[in-house]
Parts: C-alpha cells; structure tokens; sequence
C-alpha cells in the first residue's frame, strides 16, 4: 500500500519539477479526441484493482502526492502542446463510495466506466474512486481511471512499480520492457513485413467497424451495424496466475503472459459468436 522512493520512471512518462515536458504527436492526437468512440465518449483507461481491505483516505493522500503527482503528465493539463503543472485538489480527483456489498461492485464499476472524468476541465485528467464493502467478509475495490493522453498500458505499469509494494513491504523491481533477442532475418524478409504492414494499416480505415474519424469513411456508410452507444465491461471469473504461467511456459520461451490470456479471450470470443 505505501510505495518506496525509486529513480525516474522510463518511457512516456516523466518526473515534473522542471519546464512544462512537450507532448508527442500522439498524445496531442489523444486530447483532441481524435480517436474517441463513434458516440463520444472519451479515450479513458478504467482498471479496478481488488483488495481485502482499502488504504486509508491518508494512505491514498499520501501516495497521491508523494508518487503519482511526481510524474508532469499526471501532475498536469495539457496547453499549448505541453504538460503544465496545476494545482491539485484531491477531493475533486479521489471520491470514497460505500456499497453494501461485493455483489454491488461490478454495476458500480460499469457506471464509472461509462462516465466522463469529473473535473477534467479543471484538473488533472485522471480520478480514483476507492469503494469499501459494508460486509467485512467482502472485497474492496479502488477504480483507477486515466484519460489515454495521461499514459498508456506501459506507462501506467511504470508508475504502479513505483506505488506497489510486495507483500511484506520491499519495494518491486523497477519496471522493464525490454524486447527478447530476435534470431537475425534476411533483408528480403524485413522489406516484405514493412510492405505487409503498410498496406494493412492503409486499409483499416476503410474496415466496417473501424471507428468514425477524419480520415475515413462515415461508419453508417461502412457497416449495417449500429451502435447503441451503450459500453459494457465484462467481468471474467478470477483465475490464478500461477496456473497463468504454467501455461506460458508450456506454450513455448517466446509466450508471454498477455500472450496467454488474449489467446483466451480470443477463444472466449469465438465461441460466443459461433453461439
């Protein structure tokens, strides 16, 4: 729950304290909503992170300022191109909920998927909310919501190995990203995966359900689909991780555990649409 000093995250995000930090091309394409849903619903990454019992409002506090506020994109707003500091208020980023019990957790969860930012005009373009269960016996959730120009994926995985802990307190290896070494391919094979590439990347847009944007096609016009504008999050049974990379690691040295459970979604997908 409390979280050890640690150097500079790597990556997309970095630590503030010096001039407003510029933004990439991306994450400029992100704030003007350019890759928004057809229905107008922001870019916002939602994850909910499960617990026997939440941090204390202090706790929170204190983790809130001490690391997340250190890195410039989630200390600020975006002007000008850059990431520039703004105050920070924490009753109007972090909102306490009390349910009664664990059975309320997921239709909570899916209306503050479903939600915009609170104060995204005001503030910093993130929000926690940490819910507790009446029941003793039940779990706690805290919903951790980042607008996609705040961090992605990987970046947020940075700033969770600054503010996690192991279970005894010590502080988790910095995180690392680092690609597996590739067995060297000829030239010819090189050229014919960039031109793959760029002729798939060059039809997505013209795909039926690609989403509306400036350089496509309407989407009425792509598909017989319409979408209702209602977002739902499915909720999968909880699963072991250690059985997780058993199967991994009997997949093969070059399977990862993301590997693992997209190829299992996938399936899960499949077979939901065969019926």
């Amino acid at each position: 729950r409390t979280a050890s000093a640690s150097a500079a995250a790597m990556g997309k995000l970095q630590s503030s304290g010096h001039d407003a930090r510029k933004m990439s091309l991306y994450d400029g394409s992100m704030v003007r909503g350019s890759f928004s849903k057809e229905n107008g619903t922001p870019s916002i990454i939602t994850c909910a992170i499960y617990f026997d019992e939440l941090p204390s409002r202090e706790e929170i506090d204190k983790i809130v300022r001490e690391k997340l506020l250190s890195f410039d994109s989630i200390a600020g707003v975006p002007r000008g191109g850059r990431w520039v500091a703004q105050p920070f208020a924490f009753e109007k980023h972090v909102f306490f909920k009390t349910v009664e019990s664990e059975s309320d957790l997921e239709p909570l969860i899916e209306a503050v998927a479903n939600t915009p930012l609170a104060n995204q005009a005001t503030g910093p373009w993130w929000e926690l909310h940490a819910v507790s269960s009446k029941r003793p016996s039940d779990s706690d959730v805290l919903v951790v919501r980042f607008h996609h120009a705040v961090a992605d994926g990987i970046a947020l995985m940075q700033v969770l190995s600054r503010v996690a802990t192991r279970t005894d307190g010590s502080p988790l290896p910095p995180a690392s990203f680092a690609r597996p070494a590739r067995p060297a391919r000829s030239l010819l094979s090189v050229i014919a995966d960039v031109l793959r590439s760029v002729f798939k990347n060059l039809a997505l847009p013209l795909s039926r359900f690609d989403s509306d944007l400036p350089i496509n096609p309407p989407l009425d016009q792509r598909k017989s689909l319409t979408y209702s504008g209602s977002r739902k999050v499915l909720f999968v049974p909880r699963h072991s991780v250690n059985v997780i990379k058993k199967i991994k690691n009997a997949a093969g040295a070059d399977v990862t555990i993301n590997d693992v459970v997209f190829a299992a979604l996938a399936g899960a997908l499949r077979g939901y649409s065969r019926g």
